[in-house]
């Protein structure tokens, strides 16, 4: 079983704690930048409103950008993807 260990990201002026494994660390702080300059451009852009539809919206490209990746290493990919909707969820829910 793998130690975990609390990480702080920020994400549009919010900080959240996420429990991670220590070898995903600096994956998930470079996911959490890439998340951050993704709702920015959006909610800088104007036209949404509000920070779930704003999260959403950004996760939605994000999903995009990936899928169009998926070709290369698609197994791969996949399991990143599961487990970024996992944190996401678990950032929505709290905890």
């Amino acid at each position: 079983m793998n130690a975990t260990s609390a990480v702080t990201v920020k994400i549009l002026e919010k900080d959240y704690r996420i429990l991670c494994a220590p070898e995903q660390q600096q994956t998930l702080l470079l996911s959490a930048q890439r998340l951050d300059r993704q709702m920015k451009e959006i909610r800088d852009a104007g036209k949404v409103i509000g920070a779930e539809k704003i999260a959403v919206l950004a996760a939605l490209n994000l999903a995009h950008e990936i899928s169009a990746d998926m070709d290369d290493q698609p197994a791969e990919t996949l399991q990143k993807i599961i487990s970024l909707r996992s944190k996401i969820e678990n950032i929505l829910n709290g905890e």
